[in-house]
């Protein structure tokens, strides 16, 4: 039926697997495009209780975006694949049945997205999660953040200046070696040096 995911039903847990491991189950548009199908054929399941999204392989749930794929894309393009990576992950977080993602590695970038997206996350010891696009001064492009239970109901924030997201968990943003607790920085402002909240 899919050719990039694996859709399986039984004893009334859906389980979605991204089944690219050659790639690390990057997230291309015709990944997208079988999520959004599946979800939808999920939601309007009756017998269907929980939904459990893994990848395949043990090394990734998704190593993000299919770069080779974005880098053919136009400017346009390359918005419309971030609005509708956006909107498959709303399914996700709108769907009435509680959602698991199972993380045996590497969740990085829209595959991190994907992992926040679900209700509840699961990682093994070897799992890492990353937004590595925050680096490049680009922000998460599928509204990476925590999100609280029921979704997020507004819409995303603008990035403040140096491009890291607004909201993003304190491990993702590169906290100073000594904070292993406590907030993350917080954007510096032009007139002062950053400064380590922890001292």
């Amino acid at each position: 039926m899919y050719e990039n995911i694996l859709f399986e039903k039984k004893d009334g847990v859906a389980y979605l697997t991204l089944n690219r491991p050659d790639r690390l189950n990057a997230l291309n548009s015709a990944v997208l495009k079988e999520l959004d199908d599946a979800l939808a054929a999920i939601d309007g399941d009756a017998e269907i209780r929980v939904l459990v999204v893994r990848g395949a392989g043990e090394k990734a749930l998704a190593a993000g975006a299919d770069i080779t794929e974005m880098q053919s894309m136009e400017a346009e393009a390359g918005m419309a694949f971030g609005a509708f990576g956006q909107k498959v992950f709303a399914k996700i977080e709108a769907l009435r049945q509680p959602s698991i993602a199972m993380i045996p590695g590497f969740a990085l970038g829209g595959g991190c997205e994907l992992a926040l997206a679900c209700d509840i996350r699961i990682a093994s010891e070897k799992a890492r999660f990353g937004q590595p696009e925050v680096g490049l001064g680009i922000t998460a492009g599928r509204r990476g953040r925590p999100r609280p239970p029921g979704g997020i109901r507004r819409p995303p924030a603008p990035a403040p200046s140096g491009g890291q997201g607004r909201g993003l968990p304190a491990a993702l943003l590169g906290q100073h070696d000594r904070c292993r607790r406590g907030p993350a920085h917080r954007p510096r402002r032009q007139d002062r040096p950053p400064r380590c909240p922890c001292r």
